[in-house]
């Protein structure tokens, strides 16, 4: 069973990632190679979609770090 102790909510500014993509930096930091081909695919809603999975993806890191920070 699981027991969910918090909760949150993280965002992430399109504008940062619309900056990102138009200087064409590499994402390979932040995703994966397949994530980065996804992302870059969606054509005019690539920046909306790199920051909604990064927004996730932090979300997953934060909740693993404290799980482990109670429980180790």
């Amino acid at each position: 069973m699981c027991n969910i102790r918090g909760l949150g909510v993280d965002l992430c500014e399109i504008a940062r990632m619309q900056t990102i993509l138009d200087e064409n930096r590499s994402l390979r930091r932040m995703f994966t190679e397949a994530e980065e081909a996804y992302i870059r695919s969606r054509g005019a809603s690539a920046a909306q979609t790199m920051a909604g999975l990064f927004a996730a993806k932090e979300a997953v890191l934060k909740a693993d770090a404290e799980l482990r920070a109670k429980y180790h």
